[in-house]
Formats: C-alpha cells, sequence, structure tokens
C-alpha cells in the first residue's frame, strides 16, 4: 500500500493486520521489490497488488512480473471492477 495510507492509526493498523506493507511510489527503491519477493518465498500467503500502481490506472509497470520471476510463484492476472472510492462502497 502507498506510505500515505499508513499515516492513518486506524487504516494502518488494518494494513498491518493485513500483511499489507508501505511502499513508497515516489522514490520506490529496491525494497519495494525484495520485500513481496521475501513474503512470497517464505509463506503462503497471496500478494495482491495493482500492476499499473494505483486502481484506476491504465499504463502497467513491470514490478508484477519482476516479483512473480524472482519469487517462482504464478501470476493470475484479475480484473478490478468494485467502487473506486470509500463513499462508493455504500451507494448503488
Amino acid at each position: 500500500a502507498k506510505k500515505e495510507l499508513f499515516k492513518n492509526p486506524i487504516l494502518r493498523w488494518v494494513l498491518l493486520h493485513a500483511n499489507a506493507f508501505s511502499v513508497d511510489r515516489d522514490n520506490p527503491g529496491p525494497s519495494a521489490i525484495k520485500k513481496p519477493v521475501r513474503i512470497l518465498r517464505k509463506s503462503d500467503l497471496s500478494l495482491i497488488l495493482f500492476p499499473s500502481g494505483t486502481r484506476h490506472s491504465t499504463q502497467l509497470k513491470s514490478g508484477a512480473a519482476l516479483i512473480a520471476q524472482l519469487s517462482g510463484v504464478p501470476l493470475v492476472p484479475t480484473v478490478y471492477q468494485g467502487p473506486l472510492t470509500f463513499k462508493q462502497l455504500f451507494t448503488r
């Protein structure tokens, strides 16, 4: 999850209990790849990420493929068609 989400104490608690980790999207650095690779190699957890870097961009980035390749786990493409905002969760 983007690092800004971890600034809210309640959301931070939820994210940490969901095994999410912080990513600095402005300065991603090697840990943005190394950390998920390490988690995938050492556990039975799945990794959910948006290969465009966000929920609503069309430009794909190579991080998802690189993480799958380095960790040796399959990459399963999916489509998210749910609400884009928290408020939209409660409207029809």
